[in-house]
This record gives structure tokens, sequence and C-alpha cells, in this order.
């Protein structure tokens, strides 16, 4: 056998193998574009995971932020809370004089694919890239995204 054709198949053979081993499955990273243009309030955006992972990320007045989380390990599940204003109950009569508090919420879902496993119908993107919306006073609007929004 030619040494040529020889070195050639080992330099192929090489091509194929990582020679940093295999790889740790990477869990998705999920993206929310939140604009708080027209609240009354601040927004705060909660993102949790199953191995109990927290992260709050305070939207301003006026502000828009691109939100991205991290889930600790690629099999935790992952959802977020959004909620503007203030949790205390106001008992005053309409028009309300007091305090007033909106919240929306993600379903949970696999980071390993962004899909919701018990309800695929209503989100048939998955649930890993997100728009949110504050397009009038005391309004979350909320939804699913079939790409990367920011």
């Amino acid at each position: 056998m030619k040494p040529f054709p020889l070195l050639a198949l080992l330099a192929l053979a090489a091509c194929g193998k990582d020679p940093a081993g295999p790889k740790a499955a990477a869990g998705l990273d999920p993206i929310v574009l939140v604009k708080n243009q027209t609240g009354p309030t601040e927004l705060s955006m909660t993102w949790f995971d199953q191995s109990g992972q927290k992260l709050t990320t305070v939207v301003g007045i006026g502000q828009t932020a691109c939100i991205k989380f991290t889930s600790t390990t690629p099999a935790d599940s992952v959802r977020f809370i959004v909620a503007m204003g203030t949790s205390s109950t106001d008992t005053s009569p309409p028009p309300y004089t007091g305090n007033k508090w909106v919240k929306q919420w993600s379903p949970w879902f696999d980071p390993k694919t962004g899909l919701v496993p018990n309800n695929p119908v209503d989100y048939p993107f998955g649930a890993e890239f997100w728009t949110l919306d504050v397009p009038s006073t005391w309004f979350i609007y909320l939804q699913p995204v079939q790409t990367a929004p920011c």
C-alpha cells in the first residue's frame, strides 16, 4: 500500500471525531421581548425553573427589554410570570382610585424542546420565544412567537 492513501484514510477518520469528547445536552434558552410603552407602572417578570432557580427583571415605563433565561439543567421545565401594579385589593367603586394589579403567565414548558407537553394545540410554536406588550393602561398582551424576538 502506498503511504499517501493510508494518510488520507487516517485524516478522514480523524475528522469525524471530536477531540474534546461528547458534548452535554444543551437546553433551549427562552427569550421574551418586553415592551412596556404605555404601562402606568413598571412591569416585573419572574422566571422559574424546576430546580428552583429564579430570576426577576423589572422593565420601567416606556422601556423595552430582551429578557433571556437559561434553565439550571437541560431537563428543567421552565415558566414565567409577569405582573404590573400591586397585589393589594382595591375596594373602592369604579372608577378605581386605589391600587391595581394585572398579571399574565406562561405554561410550564420543556426547555429541551420548547414544547408545552399538556397543551400543544394552543402553543403551535412551542413556548420558547415570546413577545409581551403593554398596549394600553393595565393590559398585558403576551404571545408565543415562532422565532427569537430579539
